[in-house]
């Protein structure tokens, strides 16, 4: 048991005590100044942060706090602590008082104290280890390494005895991680927790003596650093999954990083050890073994986060970087030359070496170029740097779109940005060292990662997209109710300053002396302002490389208003991940509230529900999202994604159409036309358009958040109903409603309620089904337990006489307060089967509106209304005068004496060439024609499969002129024509 403590150098600082020395330490003492994350002048900063501001000396104190325990230790303390044998692991790791007898698995549930450093407990039941109740008796050894490891064996395992072979074993094991079999050590687990917390002190405790050059600090950096140095090159390799290779450990990582070997690497059969003989292969060199998958999940300090083990050896760079001149009174140093030797030898330039194996640019991969980057500046080796800035502009290039979005999902883009958000300030300002010349490519000087370009756009892209709320919009694998962190903006504020200095505010919701975290402590400049107020740049658009369409209503700077519209690009153009099935899937927020939603992302460790299914496989399949399920199968994997057909805004009227590519590969059609109109009291409904051909079986899906709480026409009790095993396996209680003309369906979720109107009877849909779907959204809210949620279901069938099945679903969904919708009626009033041409009619108090989608410009009349056009919109009040209207890609707009015409739909135009935001066209446009275009559709980027398409994305019109479109916020890519849609509209002044 550790429980050594001393009097230290100087007392624990109060931080009263503290902010004297910060004011009178004006400068640092280090001979040459740090050289990675953090630079003289960033200490300077920070210094003068402290003395101005509250928000500044708060942030300190808490990091004084953090160190105090550390303070009060001895050298001893840390050489005990840190453990010789090789660290267990964290990820997995469960209370076995507490596994579900059912499920074989349990939860991570396990806390740990430094200040009680040789147990830990259970948060659920209290049970602490070790425990004799549950005896680590397994064995597993290391023969080649000399080292032995325990583990957990459940009773019946252990009653098999001695001679029980391994799948007899396997029977009784639990299971940890994607249901592998668990190697439990709560002894392993004690050992991580100990590490852990020394590298996770480490530099706190430099960033201490950065502020204060209190010595005290520096020599706690040194003990650690030296402790971790001498066990460091012992410890070996161990995946997530209970692995360990038995193996030297460089060669385990020199192996690993070989691309003609598995991701895990080519071991002899014996090599990597794991307690239930897991990845042991075979093929025809062999018998072979592989360390799980490889560095993604392995390490020899740290097995899963950022980068594994270049988590901790990023703090061990840079608290070393801080603290390496350190000296005491009379000048002797802190550490002597074979300290400082053995920690920049044995523990980072090892380390490190590990590391610059690991080529993978996925979300963990990428934290391996901010320790290259900082150890190459550390140690003055310029090609280490180059790794770190190569693969910054890899990262960029291979994981984001041209946009500027992340191309997997909003959480990811936040877990990707921490993983490299170190880098981007490492780089900042380097120049190669003098008479430096790299092999490839020219010299770097004063480089400038945050000035505009796709890293800008990558910044910029998290404070376009939130959902009301302030939240990340739930699309892919990103967990409901998680908020936007204000760092994006602070980034900008911090190094550009400007305009970004008023973004920050916004965000942030303070003045900016009143706010500021460790990112503005180092980097802000103290006397940085915002000039003026700027909102969230947050408007009705589609991101352009995302395929991601929000239209936010007529008060965006509000942000209480967002339908998005998922077009996708799954692995199209560009390498994805953590995507759904979900090809034009709907989602809405309205009045600040997620009303229709997805479901979001249940685990990615293909946790159970209680009863035993996998989860994530409901919440990223089809048939859990609001959209039109083909043959009840899942979309196709990839690649997949959306063309642009349509995109437009006029005041109270805002409209989105994309088609699905590679969605369904029976269906000639998958398109989606979505419709938001403002309501006289503010508030907005959406008209949804959903065409589909082919296939035997549509299924138009919808749930919203809250319960089904009305139903009109009122019926008797519904039948139940059978339904497919692909949706009997998820959903409950099914029951069919007799589809009418226009059959409303109310949710209720907290204070605002939804209609979902559906229009058309049996001609839009032979059957109609309410069925309860899952309710839970995460991993713990299936162990919680949640009531379910009511899914509709609008549903056709093919005829047996082989025509292939074409559907029209039509849909208005109306969010209100209170108990009376803005909406009186909805019909249908034209549904073509023969050109898909479609129009609603919508009654408001005082008003009628007319929503209208056509496949072509042709003329046709819809009621009292005559198009020819794509899409149009008429508003007439009670009088019978027109108040608003508009006409999207047509020529010709009518009602009574309106009339609204444009002398082209569309333009088709040649480029000559692009630069930055502009396309310069190849022949001259007609003047009247560039004042009536305000968006252009475009080619998107190359596809990464030979043979594909290119995507078709659009981009609203800044400036256009006879030869040239300049389009707002984005890059523009090469293209041979694109197409300019025009429109006009009308507004009534009274």
């Amino acid at each position: 048991m550790i429980t050594r403590a001393i009097s230290r150098h100087g007392s624990v600082l109060a931080m009263s005590a503290l902010l004297p020395m910060l004011l009178l330490s004006r400068g640092p003492s280090f001979a040459d100044g740090p050289r990675t994350l953090y630079r003289a002048e960033d200490i300077e900063n920070a210094r003068e942060n402290v003395e101005r501001y509250e928000w500044a000396r708060s942030i300190v104190a808490g990091w004084e706090r953090g160190a105090e325990f550390a303070l009060e230790q001895d050298r001893e303390f840390f050489e005990e602590l840190i453990p010789e044998l090789t660290p267990g692991m964290l990820y997995g790791q469960t209370c076995p008082a507490c596994v579900s007898p059912t499920l074989r698995r349990g939860e991570r549930n396990i806390r740990w104290s430094v200040r009680d450093p040789d147990i830990v407990t259970c948060r659920d039941c209290d049970t602490v280890y070790p425990n004799e109740d549950y005896p680590e008796t397994g064995i597993l050894e290391c023969p080649r390494m000399g080292q032995t490891f325990t583990y957990y064996q459940t009773p019946e395992e252990r009653a098999l005895g001695p001679d029980a072979t391994v799948e007899e074993r396997r029977e009784h094991a639990l299971l940890g991680i994607s249901n592998r079999y668990l190697n439990l050590s709560m002894a392993g687990y004690i050992r991580f927790c100990r590490a852990q917390w020394a590298w996770r002190q480490v530099l706190n405790l430099a960033r201490m003596y950065a502020l204060t050059e209190d010595v005290a600090y520096a020599e706690r950096v040194f003990w650690i650093l030296d402790r971790f140095a001498q066990v460091f090159p012992n410890y070996l390799y161990q995946s997530y999954d209970g692995s360990y290779a038995d193996w030297p450990p460089a060669e385990v990582a020199a192996n690993m990083g070989d691309p003609s070997t598995p991701r895990g690497g080519r071991f002899p059969p014996d090599a990597i050890r794991h307690p239930y003989g897991l990845n042991v292969h075979s093929d025809d060199e062999g018998e072979y073994s592989t360390l799980h998958n490889g560095f993604w999940g392995a390490g020899r300090l740290n097995q899963h986060g950022m980068g594994s083990d270049s988590d901790p050896l990023f703090n061990f760079t840079v608290a070393y970087d801080l603290v390496r001149d350190a000296t005491y009174e009379d000048g002797t140093p802190v550490a002597d030359e074979e300290m400082q030797r053995r920690i920049v030898e044995d523990l980072i330039d090892a380390g490190c070496t590990d590391m610059d194996h690991w080529d993978d640019l996925s979300n963990k991969g990428v934290a391996t170029r901010p320790l290259s980057a900082a150890v190459g500046l550390l140690l003055e080796q310029p090609e280490r740097v180059r790794r770190g800035l190569d693969g910054f502009h890899e990262i960029l290039q291979s994981r984001y779109h041209f946009d500027g979005f992340y191309t997997e999902s909003p959480a990811y883009a936040r877990h990707n940005y921490l993983s490299m958000s170190d880098l981007p300030d490492l780089l900042h300002g380097y120049s190669d060292p003098p008479g430096y010349q790299p092999p490839d490519g020219e010299r770097i000087e004063d480089f400038r990662p945050f000035e505009v370009g796709h890293f800008n756009l990558a910044l910029l892209s998290m404070v376009r997209m939130p959902a009301p709320g302030m939240l990340k919009p739930v699309i892919g694998n990103t967990s409901p109710g998680t908020a936007l962190n204000p760092r994006y903006a602070e980034v900008l504020a911090a190094r550009l300053g400007g305009p970004y200095a008023g973004l920050l505010e916004t965000s942030a919701g303070r003045p900016l002396p009143e706010y500021g975290t460790a990112y503005s402590l180092w980097y802000r400049d103290p006397d940085l302002r915002a000039e003026e107020e700027v909102s969230l740049p947050l408007r009705s658009e589609w991101f352009p490389g995302w395929h991601v369409a929000v239209l936010r209503g007529a008060d965006p700077v509000a942000n209480d208003t967002a339908l998005y519209l998922v077009g996708d690009e799954h692995r199209w153009t560009i390498r994805t991940g953590h995507r759904h099935l979900d090809t034009l899937n709907l989602s809405y927020y309205a009045f600040g509230r997620e009303l229709v939603s997805d479901r979001g992302y249940f685990s990615g460790s293909r946790h159970r529900t209680p009863d035993g299914r996998l989860g994530q496989s409901w919440t990223s399949g089809t048939l859990s999202h609001n959209l039109v399920v083909v043959d009840e199968q899942n979309q196709a994997t990839a690649p997949r994604g959306s063309n642009l057909e349509l995109f437009g805004l006029a005041p109270g009227v805002e409209m989105v159409q994309a088609s699905g590519f590679g969605a369904y590969e029976q269906c000639d059609e998958y398109r989606r036309t979505c419709a938001q109109i403002q309501t006289p009291d503010g508030g907005h409904y959406v008209v949804d358009f959903f065409r589909v051909e082919g296939g035997e079986t549509h299924q138009y899906t919808f749930h919203c958040n809250g319960s089904l709480v009305g139903m009109e026409p009122a019926q008797p009790a519904p039948e139940p109903v059978e339904l497919s095993e692909a949706w009997s396996y998820w959903v409950e209680n099914s029951r069919a409603v007799t589809p009418n003309d226009s059959h409303t369906f109310t949710w209720e979720h907290e204070d605002v309620r939804l209609d979902l109107m559906l229009l058309g009877g049996t001609e839009a849909a032979q059957r109609m089904v309410i069925m309860d779907a899952p309710g839970w959204r995460t991993n713990s809210d299936a162990r919680r337990g949640v009531e379910p949620i009511q899914q509709i279901l609008a549903e056709n069938r093919a005829g047996e006489d082989g025509a292939d099945l074409a559907s029209r679903f039509a849909a208005v969904m109306v969010p209100y307060v209170g108990e009376a919708s803005p909406v009186v009626s909805a019909r249908l009033i034209e549904s073509d089967p023969e050109s898909g041409a479609m129009a609603v009619e919508v009654r408001l108090p005082g008003r009628t509106d007319y929503v209208i989608s056509a496949k072509d410009q042709e003329q046709r009349r819809y009621g009292p209304v005559t198009v020819a056009g794509e899409f149009a919109f008429v508003s007439v009040d009670d009088e019978g005068g027109v108040t608003a209207a508009y006409l999207l890609a047509g020529t010709k707009l009518q009602y009574e004496e309106m009339s609204l015409s444009l002398s082209n739909p569309v333009t088709f135009a040649r480029v000559a060439s692009v630069s930055g935001r502009t396309f310069h066209l190849a022949e001259p446009l007609p003047a009247e024609l560039a004042e009536s275009g305000w968006f252009v559709l475009a080619d998107g980027p190359q596809p990464m499969t030979e043979g594909s398409p290119r995507p078709r994305t659009g981009f609203e019109i800044e400036a256009m002129t006879t030869d040239s479109i300049t389009v707002r916020d984005y890059p523009v890519l090469e293209s041979d024509e694109v197409t300019i849609l025009h429109a006009a509209w009308l507004q009534s002044n009274e």
